[in-house]
């Protein structure tokens, strides 16, 4: 378990790291640009891991409502959600996903077709017997997803 640790905490903090420090390119604006405007918020939790959904969700919606990007009208949101799932991959050993994807109202040049496509996208998985455990992983992806959001987005904030 110390070792899933270990693994999840050193993956988190490089990707927190990594696109913090950098300059907002063309590609952060096609995955993260919404003009500032708040997200709708999706959780779902598969039943056999130790956190509960209503406890995810609390979680994220706060930090989200603290930095003032949630609505639950997806109209004010422009069409875009942040989805997070945790499933419980194995009960044995108390395996788990965790993953945040972003979805915002994306045209096909194409087709001329609108609808909600994936832009953005974080993740992990590991081993944990405690609800803490989880918790912790999802406060800081959380916390990646308003960083980068608010960094692409700082002009229209």
């Amino acid at each position: 378990m110390r070792a899933a640790f270990i693994m999840i905490a050193t993956v988190l903090a490089l990707a927190a790291t990594s696109v913090s420090a950098e300059e907002v390119r063309d590609y952060d604006r096609f995955r993260l640009w919404n003009g500032c405007k708040p997200v709708t918020l999706l959780v779902q939790v598969h039943e056999a891991i130790p956190a509960t959904k209503d406890s995810i969700e609390v979680a994220v919606r706060s930090r989200l409502r603290a930095a003032r990007l949630y609505t639950e009208n997806i109209d004010e949101a422009a069409w875009s959600t942040l989805s997070v799932a945790v499933d419980g991959v194995d009960q044995a050993t108390y395996a788990f996903s965790i993953r945040f994807i972003y979805q915002k109202l994306m045209r096909d040049r194409t087709t001329g077709i609108e609808d909600l496509a994936t832009a953005w996208g974080a993740g992990a998985i590991g081993t944990a017997q405690t609800q803490t455990f989880i918790m912790a992983a999802i406060s800081q992806f959380t916390d990646q997803f308003i960083d980068e959001y608010l960094r692409v987005n700082a002009d229209a904030c």
